[in-house]
């Protein structure tokens, strides 16, 4: 690190122990009438600080040596903002002290030196700055002395309005009136001042963001719809990233079936009612079209069906139910067997080896089983060798879409960052597996996805005119064929593990006398708390846990009209766990299923509805019976850790690391 570097993280150091000594000394006054900007600098000051961090970790500027000098410049950032949140709400204007110590001269002394010397400027903009610079990158450190200086000028000119204002009789008055406050004590009565001025401070960073969305070509809300509180520039990011569903909860809680979040500045009508969901999904799908992400993930995956633009999308889906017709289906069937017992093998090989139950990662062999399986029914192939390479190289493609997806500047993939020199290396891999795939098609059964898409490119249709076409859609559906099952399945077997009963029941009906051992698809239908507990699976845990869309015309939704270019959210995950729709909502009960649940429509979607369902929801809900039935005859399951593991958010729903699960082999008599 330059010397220059280490000069002012040490200025900053030095400047916030001298501005707490003085601190300590000095007395002011609130007033109702200061300016807004301290709040929203201070929050602005606090994203740009994260923000930097997290772009230099992406970029691989943050290096192990440098751990020493990342923590003393992230404690300066810290300090800072505490400092000036304190100096905010105990000391108030820079003015106010310096007259009730008698100072008349005030009035003259210069603006730029005042600002210095104040605790709630100074600290603050000194240990950014500090941090950003020792950190090594100037753009974030140009980005953050603008908006820091343009908000502090603005305060500046507020207290010296507020000084002409209530100079001399008249301002002691108003202090007496407002209640004068020593730098520390009484910071109740400070707080509850500042409160009151929220909704001015909401209101003032609600038009920043309508003037930034407008400017991102997004229409005006209407007037009247309800909003989170939002900070200017970052929205609701910081909760969006933290927890979702709280912050889907919260809108829910404090707006109703219909509010606004903001992901950044761009506004996001969020429907939670099952009348307006129908509306949004089913009912009106010619006034909808996918929504802004999907923009964003074309350079990750290309113009397969899921991200492709609308001209093409009509064609390629037409192709691809070609292969999912449901005698396709249900002709799967063997195929999942066969992957089933292949499994249940290989763990009793491992338990043998153990000399007693085996632990697995329950996430790492779902996603396998499901890629052996998607590969026998939709590909028509058995590469072994090939499924722990794809399992990565998908992880890394969805890894790099979440970033994409939340980033705050949406970064060029041609940059030579760590992500994206992962993400080339994986797509290369994956292109070179559909070469082979390609070479190999004329081994795949008819009517498999392989085939009809081989076919299709040999005779130039419309959906795969060219091989890159061919790439991407195989590629979408490699990723989508199998990971969302996977998912749900890990899910699935962890819920049974904590929940025994369940588990019990469900493998006195699968092991019936009267339910044969290699059952068929409409063996399977005859198998009620089986269905029952897939459908409570993806209740709980639907793959696709947000739905968006952007509105081609004006629409009207509830009793608000919103006009072309809005962009709308339903959050499934959320909806599946309402109160209103759901007994004990968070609880895994498959009997409900068997009992009228839910009594509305759209209150249960986790396939989506519409033209733009998932086209593969038949497969997977067969899918995820078949494999059901067979594990749970030949294994019981136990948790390993005392709780479950929590969901990830990402581009669908995934765990959170590792998922381990106790299997252990049933006797034949079981």
């Amino acid at each position: 690190m330059e010397c220059p570097q280490n000069a002012v993280i040490a200025l900053g150091l030095v400047s916030l122990v001298f501005d707490l000594f003085r601190g300590k000394k000095l007395k002011g006054n609130t007033t109702q009438d200061e300016g807004t900007c301290m709040v929203l600098v201070a929050s602005l000051s606090a994203n740009m600080w994260l923000g930097c961090l997290f772009i230099l970790v992406d970029f691989g500027q943050i290096e192990v040596h440098r751990v020493a000098w990342q923590g003393l410049g992230l404690g300066l950032a810290l300090a800072g903002l505490a400092l000036r949140f304190g100096a905010m709400l105990q000391l108030g204007s820079s003015f106010t002290w310096e007259l009730q110590r008698g100072e008349a001269s005030a009035l003259k002394t210069n603006g730029l030196f005042r600002w210095v010397r104040h605790p709630s400027y100074s600290g603050g903009l000194v240990a950014g700055t500090g941090l950003l610079l020792g950190l090594g990158n100037v753009i974030p450190v140009c980005l953050f002395l603008l908006t820091h200086s343009i908000a502090v000028a603005r305060r500046i000119g507020v207290e010296e309005r507020l000084l002409r204002r209530y100079h001399g009789d008249a301002f002691d008055a108003y202090a007496v009136r407002t209640g004068a406050l020593t730098p520390f004590p009484a910071l109740e009565e400070a707080i509850v001042s500042r409160l009151a001025r929220f909704t001015h401070i909401a209101a003032t960073a609600a038009r920043i963001n309508d003037a930034l969305a407008a400017a991102a070509g997004l229409p005006p809300l209407p007037p009247g719809v309800p909003q989170l509180s939002a900070l200017p520039l970052f929205g609701n990011m910081r909760e969006r990233l933290a927890n979702p569903i709280e912050l889907v909860t919260r809108a829910r809680r404090e707006l109703g079936d219909i509010g606004v979040f903001r992901a950044g500045p761009l506004p996001f009508v969020l429907l939670h009612a099952p009348r307006d969901v129908e509306s949004f999904l089913q009912a009106r799908t010619c006034d909808f079209t996918r929504g802004l992400g999907f923009e964003v993930l074309r350079p990750v995956l290309g113009d397969g069906l899921f991200t492709c633009p609308e001209d093409i999308w009509k064609p390629q889906r037409r192709l691809a139910q070609s292969s999912l017709q449901m005698k396709q289906v249900q002709a799967s069937v063997p195929h999942w067997t066969s992957v089933a017992f292949n499994w249940t093998r290989r763990w009793t090989q491992n338990e043998g080896k153990a000399r007693g139950a085996v632990v697995v990662d329950m996430k790492r062999e779902a996603s396998c089983l499901a890629l052996e399986g998607y590969f026998r029914t939709q590909i028509g192939l058995h590469l072994p060798e090939e499924y722990e390479s794809i399992a990565k190289a998908t992880d890394i493609l969805k890894s790099n879409a979440h970033k994409r997806l939340h980033a705050f500047f949406l970064r060029s993939e041609m940059w030579p960052t760590p992500s994206n020199l992962a993400l080339r290396r994986e797509k290369r891999y994956l292109n070179r597996l559909c070469e082979t795939l390609l070479a190999r098609a004329h081994e795949a059964p008819q009517g498999s996805f392989l085939a009809v898409h081989a076919a299709a490119l040999a005779q130039g249709h419309e959906a795969v005119p060219h091989k890159r076409r061919f790439h991407e859609q195989l590629i979408t559906f490699l990723i989508t064929g199998h990971e969302t099952v996977a998912a749900t399945l890990a899910f699935g077997v962890q819920l049974l593990a904590f929940h025994p009963d369940a588990q019990a029941r469900l493998h006195s009906e699968c092991n019936a006398s009267n339910v044969p051992e290699l059952p068929t698809a409409a063996d399977l239908s005859r198998l009620p708390f089986l269905s029952a507990t897939v459908k409570e699976w993806l209740r709980l845990f639907p793959a696709a846990w947000l739905i968006s869309k952007q509105a081609t015309q004006d629409v009207s939704i509830g009793r608000f009209s919103f006009a072309k270019g809005t962009v709308f959210a339903t959050v499934p995950f959320a909806v599946h766990r309402d109160d209103r729709f759901w007994s004990e909502p968070q609880r895994f009960k498959p009997e409900r299923f068997l009992q009228g649940e839910p009594t509305e429509r759209f209150a249960w979607f986790p396939f989506g509805a519409g033209p733009r369902a998932c086209i593969g929801a038949a497969f997977a809900t067969l899918e995820l019976e078949v494999l059901l039935f067979h594990l749970v005859r030949a294994w019981s399951f136990a948790p390993v850790e005392p709780s479950p593991v929590p969901p990830e958010f990402s581009v669908t729903l995934k765990p959170l690391g590792s998922l381990p699960i106790r299997c252990e082999r049933r006797s034949r008599d079981a």
